[in-house]
């Protein structure tokens, strides 16, 4: 886990103020105003250099071919293009796939008033609307208690006090259920909640307008909104009006009004920081007078200024950003304003599969299946680069015409961006929130169910990547930025792994498949180094790699935690331990005076990087940053990850050999003289190398970075492994199921050959290491569920639900099957009830008919990762 910036974040909270300011993105770091999101990544301009609409850059595009010379021969970094050579294509195939002849516009209305809060998307003929809202002109609020008022924003957290009605419709809105605790907000999970009641209201006048602590008729409440609905039990006053921050600091919630006529623009609360001593809150609140704690998309000292940097390329200029949602300009809609069209089959077409070259599909998730922002209020972490590498590869992605398409029948991969970390933080699984984004993809689109999702894939940027998300979930393709590999079956030649608990993801490679997942490299560019890269290696190359000022053998600093073996795999404690008996030894310190091993904190990382000649890079509680900080300063990686991947390597798109050293944790008592036998000449060469891959590990154009095209590199190899049944499913030799569901009039002949295709084609894609990267005979006749389902009418689709004992994880804008629909041309519905059938239910269904002592289920997986939440609790940065 990249540890680094909490621990100068922490440090500069502890010295520069007392209490977190309201506005800030970072605890004690001043306001808004002094301290923008932008700061942490650089401002626009600083990332830039330049700017079109939206004050970012962006690659120009590029090419296979281009992208080939990127990755082989280190050619220099595309330069910045137009916005409107980021645009996506206007025809309906790429020039190399050449099927355009197949297909007419699309474009389908929308209610007229629709534009009024939200977009209107021409490809489905809905309404695209702000978070909270649903219905044909976005007017029908979902959690209106949860407003201040009408016709306003709702928001809800744990950590001030709101209406207990609020409370109720939240629980149903984020997928609470009565008998677990399944909410896809995971601090609902673990958090109490205050809140309160207006005597004699209906449920309907129930605001989150905070009262006084001495009001008339008002009943105070708390308790737990974990299952729904939420155990709520009379409270006093005085700890009703109490509300706690991520690190249980205690503040009074005021009215709005006493924050000034602005009221903090009805988005935030109005607060006084209070003192606590071992858990008693000293209500004195001095000369401290009140001001706005803004609610995660707003800033500034009322809460009147949005945070644009929430929204994708901030929207291109096209719209206005709504706490991550764009509220696009006409004609445009989309996650980024930067959809205007949309395709369809012609009149009496077959759809023809893209074998040529890689196109991606990207998802228009509605606001309320998927918001970047959900985390709870004021969180500030989610603004940490790290943990939002998935919010960058999507910002390049949909500005990359090359490989983003707008027609899903061109397309061979499809990306669905579930910002799962924004819901679940950085150790806990997020489960949840991919099961209810693949739910909604699957219910309302045909291209997931007719390949069984093997086109499809997710982001997991949390510190273990997806190394608890169960079995249910294996078959979509995983980019994630944690590689640990391992066989877990009792006659595996791992048996274990070093986690706590145990990886539930699949029993035969642990977190990650290294033919089927993607590791990336973690967008780190913001931390030291990075920007000052170009001048180390123009440095190194003109030295021809030789470094004469680096006079120490190894650095390395940061946490250790003595007794967590599974930190870091064990490989800092037993580093620490040898080196203290080393350096221990009489004369030891003399004769080692190279090597500078800190725990803990130290402001010289810069200054002990450059003088480095290799430096250590383990990983953390997950995924590690040590190695993105070497490679930015010339400093020859030593990597200690024992069964771990790095970026990019199962794939053989980086030759780790050439610029980094990989030792085991059973060499640590022997890496000093490995270390001082590399000689000069060799050490050279890697950092020439290093000179030449470095930028793999950089995702900004603006620094050179190539992680995007990296990853898309390795994406596109899944493409391989999918058509030549090399894992997984993939063509069955004739035209791919999921093609054949596309022509309008093939949905009854492609139901018949899924029954047959499922009895061979599941025996034949048995095995990836005895048993596949799915077991597939546990799931053959949930694969079956899934092709029957999507042909079903609505009353049987709620039918199978029922019977599953599936719950709606949240109120959706989702219409019925949509498979026909699309395919034909015609608009779905918009606003019938959802009649959703889970992916992950009709997954975990296939357990009841599995053989006696078949292993690891998915319903087993799912329950074990709900027991996983106390020990996630205590993993967790801010649990």
């Amino acid at each position: 886990m990249p540890r680094l910036a909490l621990i100068a974040l922490l440090a500069v909270a502890s010295t520069a103020h007392e209490f977190p300011v309201v506005n800030a993105v970072e605890p004690g770091r001043g306001t808004s105003e002094q301290h923008s999101p932008d700061s942490l990544w650089g401002s626009a301009a600083q990332r830039t250099g330049s700017g079109g609409a939206s004050g970012l850059e962006e690659p120009r595009p590029v090419d296979a071919a281009r992208r080939r010379a990127l990755l082989a021969d280190a050619a220099p970094a595309p330069a910045p293009g137009s916005d409107a050579a980021s645009n996506p294509l206007a025809t309906p195939t790429h020039p190399d796939v050449g099927l355009d002849a197949l297909f007419v516009p699309r474009n389908l209305s929308c209610d007229p008033r629709c534009t009024e809060r939200g977009n209107c998307n021409a490809e489905e003929g809905t309404c695209e609307c702000p978070f909270g809202y649903t219905g044909p002109a976005c007017d029908l609020p979902l959690m209106p208690a949860c407003q201040v008022g009408p016709g306003l924003e709702p928001f809800f957290g744990m950590m001030v006090p709101r209406s207990c009605e609020c409370a109720r419709q939240a629980s149903r809105f984020f997928g609470c259920s009565a008998d677990d605790n399944t909410c896809r907000l995971f601090t609902m999970n673990y958090h109490d909640i205050r809140c309160y009641e207006f005597r004699g209201k209906p449920a309907a006048e129930q605001w989150s307008a905070m009262p006084l602590e001495g009001a008339a008729d008002v009943d105070w409440m708390a308790g737990s909104v974990r299952r729904a609905p939420p155990t709520l039990s009379p409270a006093k006053a005085e700890d009703g009006v109490l509300g706690f921050d991520i690190w249980g600091r205690p503040h009074l919630s005021l009215p709005l009004d006493k924050c000034g006529e602005r009221r903090c623009h009805n988005r935030g609360a109005c607060i006084i920081p209070l003192q606590s001593d071992k858990g008693v809150v000293n209500r004195d609140v001095g000369n401290r007078p009140p001001h706005c704690l803004c609610y995660k998309g707003y800033m500034g000292h009322t809460c009147g200024d949005p945070m644009n940097s929430l929204c994708p390329s901030e929207c291109r200029g096209r719209g206005k950003c709504l706490r991550g949602f764009c509220h696009c300009t006409p004609p445009y809609w989309g996650l980024d304003c930067s959809r205007q069209r949309a395709w369809a089959l012609a009149p009496g077409a077959s759809p023809v599969p893209n074998r040529v070259r890689l196109r991606i599909y990207v998802y228009d998730l509605p606001a309320n299946v998927n918001l970047p922002i959900a985390l709870d209020d004021n969180v500030f972490d989610l603004n940490e680069p790290s943990y939002q590498t998935h919010r960058r590869f999507l910002e390049l992605l949909l500005r990359d015409p090359e490989v983003r398409t707008e027609n899903p029948h061109e397309a061979n991969l499809f990306f669905v961006p579930a910002t799962a970390y924004s819901y679940v933080s950085n150790t806990n699984p997020p489960t949840y929130q991919l099961i209810h984004a693949l739910d909604y993809v699957a219910n309302r689109y045909p291209w997931f169910n007719a390949s069984g999702g093997r086109d499809h894939f997710v982001w997991t940027t949390g510190d273990r990547g997806s190394c608890y998300v169960p079995t249910a979930l294996s078959r979509v393709i995983h980019v994630t930025l944690f590689g640990l590999h391992a066989d877990l079956n009792p006659s595996g030649h791992n048996g274990t792994t070093f986690l706590d608990p145990q990886p539930l993801h699949h029993r035969s490679y642990a977190c990650f498949h290294p033919k089927k997942d993607v590791l990336a490299a973690p967008w780190y560019d913001h931390m030291v180094g990075s920007t000052e890269a170009p001048d180390v290696y123009r440095r190194v190359a003109e030295a021809a790699g030789a470094a004469p000022e680096r006079d120490l053998l190894f650095f390395f600093a940061g946490s250790i935690r003595p007794g967590d073996l599974s930190y870091s795999g064990g490989a800092r404690q037993a580093l620490a331990e040898h080196l203290k008996r080393l350096l221990g030894a009489p004369g030891g310190k003399e004769a080692h005076k190279d090597i500078q091993f800190i725990e803990g904190y130290t402001p010289d990382y810069e200054s002990l990087y450059a003088r480095s000649r290799f430096c250590l890079a383990p990983h953390g509680a997950g995924f590690g940053v040590r190695l993105t900080l070497a490679m930015t300063h010339a400093c020859i990686p030593v990597i200690i990850q024992d069964s771990v991947y790095q970026p990019y390597e199962a794939d053989g798109l980086l030759p780790y050999p050439e610029f980094g050293l990989r030792l085991g944790k059973a060499d640590i008592p022997h890496i000093v003289p490995i270390l001082r036998a590399v000689p000069p000449d060799k050490q050279a060469r890697m950092r020439l190398a290093m000179a030449k891959y470095h930028k793999a590990f950089l995702w900004e154009p603006w620094l050179g970075g190539r992680a995007y095209h990296y990853t898309v590199a390795a994406l596109e190899q899944r493409l391989g492994g999918l058509w030549g049944r090399l894992w997984g499913g993939g063509s069955t030799g004739g035209p791919s199921p999921r093609r054949r569901a596309l022509g309008a009039e093939a949905e009854a002949e492609a139901e018949v050959e899924a029954d047959s295709w499922g009895q061979q084609g599941w025996e034949e894609e048995g095995g990836w290491e005895e048993d596949g990267w799915y077991e597939g005979s546990q799931e053959e006749g949930a694969e079956e569920g899934v092709e029957e389902a999507a042909a079903a009418p609505g009353d049987a689709l709620r039918e199978q639900r029922q019977g599953s004992g599936a719950r709606d994880a949240a109120p959706q804008q989702v219409a019925g099957s949509a498979h026909g629909a699309i395919a034909a041309g015609e608009a779905a519905p918009a606003t019938e009830p959802a009649a959703v059938l889970s992916v992950a239910q009709l997954r975990l269904g296939a357990d009841k008919d599995a053989e006696p002592g078949a292993r690891d289920s998915g319903s087993s997986s799912l329950r074990r990762s709900r027991r996983l939440r106390s020990s996630s609790r205590r993993a967790g940065r801010h649990l």
